[in-house]
This record gives C-alpha cells, sequence and structure tokens, in this order.
C-alpha cells in the first residue's frame, strides 16, 4: 500500500488549534519533564492510600504556611486518579505544601461509611484542604460539610455535590466541550472531504456506556455539529471494555452497505479502540478511515496514535491536577474562587492526513 507523509501548510486547515490562548504549536508536544514520574506506581504500604508515602506526609514543620491537603476518594483509584496523586505530590512537594491521599479498598464493603470516616479523619489530623472526589451520598456531603464549617477548603473533583446551607461546594471541572467538538468535526470533515467518495460513506461514533460523568458533553459535543452540517452518523455503543468496543466496532464497520469513511470517540478507550481498528484494516489492506474524538494524551499513553488522529480533544489530566492544586491553594489562603471552575479541553489536531484514491479504495497522499 504506498504511503508517504504530505506536510499541511501553516494557515490551511490542518494546522493544530488551542481553545485557549493564540498561536500554533507542534504536534502534542511532550510533556514538561517535572509531571513525568519515571518511577513505577507502587502497591501502597499503607491502607487505603493511593501512593506511597514520603517526608512531607510526616513533616509539617517546613510546610508553606502550615498547609496540608488532603485527597479522598469515595472509590478504589483508576489510573487517571493515580497518575493525579502522582502530579498532586510533585506539585505540593514544590510548594512545600503537605499532600496526603487516600481511597478505600476495592473490596471494602462499606465505601460511603470509609469515605466518611476518612473525612472525619482529615479534620482531625490538622489538614487545611481536601480534594474529594467522591459520590454525592447525603452522609459524605454532610460530612464534607462539617469540616467546611471548621475551616477546611473542600475542592470536588468532577462530581457536581448538593447545595449545604445554601453554600454550594466549589467544582473543578472540565469545560468548554461545545467549542471542543466543534473544532473536532470541522477539522475531520474538512479531511474528509478529501475522499472522492465521501458523499456515500458512514460516519461511526463509539459511545462508552461507562464513560463517566463527561459522557453526555462529549457525546453530544460531536453530535451537535454533525447535525448542524446535515450529516448523518450511526452510534456504536460498547459497555467499558476495549474488547467489547472493538467486536462492536469491527461489527459496524463490516455491515453491508456503504463503507465507513470517519470514526469518532467520545473518551479514551473508543478511541484507542478505533486506531486498532484502522491498524487492522492498513494490514490487510482493506480500505482505511479517520479517527478523532477526546482521549487524555499526558506521557502516559497515546504515542502510537499520533500521526493516526486526525483530531482530538485532549482531557490532559496533568493539567487539570496543577488546576486542581492551584485552586484548593488559593482556598486555603482564603483568596476568592469561582463556585465553578472549569478546565478547558485543547484540540491538537495531526499536520498529515492519508486518504484513498477513488480506484483502489487503499491509501494515497492528497495534500490538505
Amino acid at each position: 500500500m504506498p504511503r508517504f507523509t504530505v506536510k499541511a501548510s501553516r494557515g490551511l486547515l490542518l494546522t493544530i488549534t488551542f481553545l485557549v490562548g493564540c498561536g500554533e504549536n507542534p504536534f502534542v508536544p511532550p510533556p514538561p519533564p517535572e509531571l513525568i514520574d519515571s518511577t513505577p506506581v507502587r502497591t501502597s504500604p499503607v491502607p487505603g492510600r493511593i501512593d506511597p508515602p514520603t517526608e512531607t506526609d510526616v513533616t509539617t514543620s517546613s510546610v508553606a504556611a502550615g498547609r496540608v491537603i488532603e485527597l479522598i476518594l469515595s472509590r478504589p483509584p483508576n489510573g487517571d486518579q493515580t497518575f493525579m496523586a502522582q502530579i498532586l505530590r510533585q506539585r505540593a512537594g514544590k510548594a512545600q505544601t503537605s499532600f496526603r491521599s487516600f481511597a478505600p479498598d476495592p473490596d471494602h464493603p462499606r465505601p460511603v461509611e470509609w469515605t466518611v470516616k476518612a473525612i472525619e479523619a482529615a479534620t482531625e489530623m490538622g489538614a487545611s484542604g481536601l480534594l474529594v472526589e467522591v459520590d454525592p451520598d447525603r452522609a459524605i456531603v454532610e460530612a464534607l460539610a462539617r469540616a467546611r464549617s471548621k475551616g477546611l477548603a473542600v475542592l470536588s473533583l468532577e462530581t457536581p455535590l448538593p447545595t449545604v446551607d445554601g453554600k454550594p461546594f466549589t467544582l473543578l471541572t472540565y469545560g468548554s466541550f461545545p467549542e471542543a467538538g466543534r473544532k473536532i468535526v470541522k477539522t475531520m470533515m474538512d479531511a474528509a472531504l478529501k475522499f472522492p467518495d465521501f458523499r456515500s460513506t458512514r460516519i461511526l461514533i463509539i459511545d462508552n456506556r461507562a464513560g463517566g460523568v463527561y459522557r453526555e458533553a462529549r457525546l453530544e459535543s460531536l453530535t451537535a455539529p454533525l447535525r448542524d452540517l446535515g450529516q448523518k452518523w450511526d452510534i456504536v455503543s460498547f459497555d467499558g471494555t476495549e474488547t467489547d468496543a472493538l467486536r462492536s466496532l469491527n461489527k459496524a464497520i463490516t455491515r453491508p452497505g456503504p463503507r465507513v469513511s470517519v470514526v469518532l470517540a467520545q473518551e479514551d478507550v473508543g478511541l484507542f479502540t478505533a486506531h486498532r481498528a484502522l491498524l487492522s484494516r492498513i494490514e490487510q489492506n482493506q480500505p482505511e478511515f479517520l479517527i478523532g474524538g477526546y482521549f487524555s494524551y499526558d506521557g502516559r499513553s497515546g504515542h502510537e496514535l499520533l500521526g493516526k488522529v486526525i483530531a482530538f480533544g485532549d482531557r490532559a489530566v496533568s493539567t487539570f491536577a496543577t488546576r486542581a492544586f492551584e485552586t484548593i491553594t488559593l482556598m486555603i489562603d482564603g483568596k476568592p474562587v469561582e463556585d465553578r471552575v472549569e478546565v478547558p479541553i485543547m484540540v491538537r489536531s495531526t499536520e498529515t492526513i492519508f486518504v484513498p484514491t477513488a480506484a483502489t479504495k487503499t491509501a494515497s497522499p492528497v495534500k490538505p
């Protein structure tokens, strides 16, 4: 299959676009060295701890203004949360701030009760700020309200919590999905128009039903601009696992009828699955498709997608963790903070695309 690289010229559609700031940057720059932890994630020696303790956990004499920050989860941590804890620990170390992180064991029979006790223990142990990613259970929310009434700053990560005594809990969340979705879809459609037969092809959107609190916002951000453009699409749903996603996607791709030209994914698992399906089709000399959507590129994964994903919204965990640390620090210091703090989604796009020729339906270079 003949393939070669064509670079998009500056100023054309396939340049890198950021939602915040201006100017252009190389495609997916590596994260700052200080955000990459080269040591492997180890099993914590402390029950319930997300990552191993360091001297800052037990030494408070040198911390800035006596700040002690705790991260509390009400469920066992996933990969993103473990990575976030590492970034928070690094930021705390640089700021001479004590940092502790806790989560229940996977087999804990009463996670709500555990979370309430963790919040109460944080208050008793002298914490000055809580970063919490917890279920909005009434008992948990009441425990957070009691902690707040005793002077602790409380920042909820991603999950909105009910207002207590007329005072909302400050929320840190990803935002700007509508704008990000419009940029992703526009870049994808502009690239897809290079397909000679694009008007007679299909668009698929991979939907992870276990996509978390942002599932609906991300999905709507992709479907709304397609609807505005008069484009039709098919939803390919799966229940969280890459195996299920790949099976469902391959079934949709090989379905009789017009071939698939574009695959969009609303989160990481779906996008990696689309990438696997694309590589399989390249190896089998079958018609290819363009892929885009949302995933987190932060130095842990995603390198293999470079050059294959036309456009994606970067849900950068490292950026989120940094903003969380900055926000809770402001709250501890009594500085004003909005009730809702948003971390924008950056949209990145590749400078190279490959599209099929009308005759062979195999990859051939087309200059944007």
